[in-house]
């Protein structure tokens, strides 16, 4: 949350000093100055938060005595997130609020932390399979291409996590918020950089965690073949395991990652992704996987 002493506004002083009019605001979005009994229509696309549609407006009244009228940024927001502030947090008082918080920054230092241990874990196991090559053969090879799928989903959450720490600690937190006279946020922009990156981790996360699901229906299907019958010869059935483990997840994570682009490229970093119905496409071959 930003301090009243970085909120500096910048007044249109267009207006005549005997008019009544509401002062210049900024409540997230800069209000400038207006006269009494007139509305002003301002662009979403000011606010930096993930979450916010910025191809939608919000109006609000300047009231016959001066005051600003109340607001709701609902039309700011996407249906899905308002939804789930809707159920978490708009309807709790200011110290639920503080404890949900305080809650949330805890599980995410302990998931820190155990994805820290299990980086170290993988990456210490793949170094031993690599090193020893009498552990190397057919049932080694899918252990290894299974902690590699996970290795690749520890990076791409580490990665995602430390973007995510990195722009809530932007300069611009600190910095001067200034409202220009075109309602411009100054100082609040988050870093195109992070912006491009954010969808790129996302689909590297998402196809991790598809290939992990599908490297452990090889394991099944190995472990199945040596309990019973081997119906495949070695080298075919290893190139089968191939395809199915990398492939097929390069595949759905495609389809789903073309989707999101064309009917979500405006979502800053695809917030909220795994509420959407087109999570369908890369959450259902893993449902089918477990079933």
């Amino acid at each position: 949350m930003y301090s009243s002493a970085n909120q500096t506004l910048l007044l249109n002083s267009s207006l005549d000093d005997d008019e009544l009019y509401c002062s210049a605001l900024f409540d997230n979005l800069c209000w400038p100055k207006t006269r009494a009994n007139q509305s002003i229509t301002i662009s979403c696309s000011s606010l930096a938060s993930q979450g916010v549609d910025s191809s939608k407006f919000v109006t609000r009244l300047c009231l016959s005595n001066g005051k600003w009228s109340n607001v709701s940024y609902q039309s700011c927001v996407y249906p899905d997130v308002w939804d789930l502030m809707m159920t978490f947090y708009i309807p709790r008082n200011v110290q639920q609020r503080k404890s949900y918080t305080t809650i949330l920054q805890a599980v995410r230092i302990i998931e820190l932390i155990g994805l820290s241990v299990s980086f170290v874990s993988v990456l210490l196991s793949l170094i031993i399979f690599f090193t020893l090559k009498s552990l190397y053969c057919s049932r080694t090879k899918i252990h290894i291409n299974l902690l590699l799928a996970i290795f690749i989903q520890i990076i791409a959450r580490i990665v995602n996590y430390g973007i995510q720490m990195k722009q809530s600690n932007t300069p611009s937190q600190t910095e001067p918020i200034q409202c220009g006279i075109d309602e411009s946020v100054r100082g609040r922009e988050i870093s195109s950089i992070f912006q491009n990156m954010c969808p790129l981790i996302v689909i590297f996360l998402q196809f991790g965690i598809t290939s992990m699901f599908m490297w452990m229906l090889c394991e099944g299907i190995h472990l199945n073949n040596v309990l019973t019958v081997s119906v495949f010869k070695n080298h075919v059935k290893t190139c089968y395991f191939y395809i199915l483990g990398w492939i097929v997840p390069l595949c759905i994570t495609l389809s789903w990652s073309i989707t999101m682009f064309f009917k979500e490229r405006d979502r800053k970093c695809w917030t909220n992704y795994n509420y959407l119905k087109y999570y369908w496409i890369i959450d259902g071959p893993r449902y089918a996987v477990m079933i």
